[in-house]
């Protein structure tokens, strides 16, 4: 079969390469198999922890996906949780010993976060679920390490059937260049040719990608600044060197009736932090107005 690759490019960059398994560019005696473990939310659980709350109804499922094919290599599988907060990472096993799939597991909030030596969920933090895999000889493979960030990211719908999706971030200001190059009428041109360039060295990494890559998407600071009006493209809140992470209130003690939401409110931003912030501001809101603050 013809392998068939899809690629994007998003920013500060970001490069999507997706195509079929064929022969590898490297000796498969050399490679650790895996195996896949998806997890997500159980739908209709909730999904947005609540400032110094550990109550809530919070539970993920855990699958391998049929594509895995035989996994019989695996001993079992553990949850891992994953803190972000005060601009630094750190995790902890929250269940061990997982050998049944699919499964279910209620999230005891209250015990993820004295795992971490910490009561209750603070403003600022992000916790992630993820999960390590086992293997009989003992070794992991981690769904999250400080090295490489998050190992396992699956999303079925990412690619069409029997391909792959490689994407890529460079991180930088670039807005400044890609302004100007879309005020000079070179806009098209010069992602045209980073694609090429980026292209490039993944088919000399990957020769099997050659010829056969089907899309390449680009997305620049201007283009995140079209879509979201946000600052310079900025899809994340703006830290200067060695400024701290900061919150902002999310009112006015000046003007009544006047709250705020959105992804700069507190580090590290992004769309976690715009959904919290927009559900506090609800809940303020209700209370300005002596409405009871339910969760749909």
């Amino acid at each position: 079969m013809k392998n068939k690759y899809l690629a994007a490019i998003a920013l500060s960059l970001l490069f999507i390469i997706s195509g079929c398994e064929k022969d590898l560019p490297f000796p498969l005696d050399e490679v650790t198999r895996g195996v896949v473990i998806d997890v997500v939310r159980v739908p209709g659980t909730d999904g947005v922890l609540s400032d110094g709350l550990t109550t809530g109804n919070y539970k993920v499922k855990l699958t391998i996906p049929k594509e895995q094919g035989d996994y019989s290599f695996m001993k079992n599988v553990q949850l891992l949780a994953v803190l972000q907060a005060g601009g630094t990472s750190s995790s902890q096993v929250v269940m061990d010993n997982i050998i049944e799939f699919p499964k279910e597991i209620q999230i005891d909030i209250a015990d993820v976060y004295s795992k971490f030596g910490l009561e209750a969920p603070e403003l600022g933090q992000i916790l992630f679920l993820t999960a390590n895999v086992i293997l009989n000889d003992g070794s992991v493979i981690p769904g999250w390490a400080k090295e490489i960030g998050f190992n396992n990211n699956a999303e079925h719908d990412y690619a069409p059937k029997g391909c792959t999706t490689l994407t890529t971030a460079f991180m930088g200001d670039t807005y400044d260049f890609w302004k100007k190059a879309k005020d000079e009428g070179r806009y098209e041109d010069e992602k045209r040719a980073l694609a090429d360039q980026i292209s490039r060295v993944i088919c000399e990494k990957y020769p099997q990608a050659k010829d056969n890559i089907e899309v390449i998407d680009i997305a620049t600071p201007v283009t995140y600044e079209r879509y979201t009006g946000a600052y310079h493209g900025s899809w994340m809140s703006i830290l200067g060197p060695g400024d701290k992470m900061k919150i902002y209130p999310g009112f006015l003690k000046s003007v009544s009736g006047l709250y705020f939401a959105g992804h700069r409110l507190m580090s590290p931003g992004g769309l976690p932090v715009a959904v919290d912030s927009g559900r506090k501001a609800a809940q303020m809101v209700c209370r300005q107005y002596g409405v009871m603050f339910t969760q749909q």
